[in-house]
């Protein structure tokens, strides 16, 4: 009898298991409407273009209104291996390109890290749902 509930277990959690590893691994979960955790007057969102890349740009900054609409994340590819993109961040008011790297932690929450050289910054976003 304990056999049997071992293995219901062990079954229950390698149901769970594949549940949490599967979810936001399909590139298109990346679009919408994000807001930046960090600094809450932003928000960004992303989107597909045309050359099959993903962009994000600032839909809503109250603490820079000039901000809004310019694109700060570029060349956004999804690695289906890895499950996370990879591309570039040009913050708005400097004039550098980092490399970023962008992780889901849930479906409605992402990580970016953002590198250049030996320096890195994280930053977290929460999807804002319709």
């Amino acid at each position: 009898m304990k056999t049997r509930g071992v293995k219901i277990m062990s079954f229950q959690i390698v149901l769970l298991l594949f549940y949490l590893t599967s979810f936001g691994q399909d590139e298109s979960t990346l679009l919408g409407k994000w807001k930046n955790e960090t600094d809450a007057s932003k928000t960004s969102e992303f989107f597909k273009a045309s050359d099959g890349f993903y962009y994000g740009k600032i839909v809503s900054d109250t603490g820079k209104p000039s901000n809004v609409g310019k694109l700060v994340l570029k060349k956004l590819k999804f690695d289906p291996k890895e499950k996370n993109f990879t591309g570039m961040m040009s913050p708005p008011d400097k004039k550098i390109e980092l490399d970023i790297t962008i992780t889901f932690i849930t479906a409605d929450k992402i990580k970016v890290v953002g590198k250049k050289l030996l320096f890195s910054k994280t930053f977290y976003f929460s999807r804002i749902k319709n």
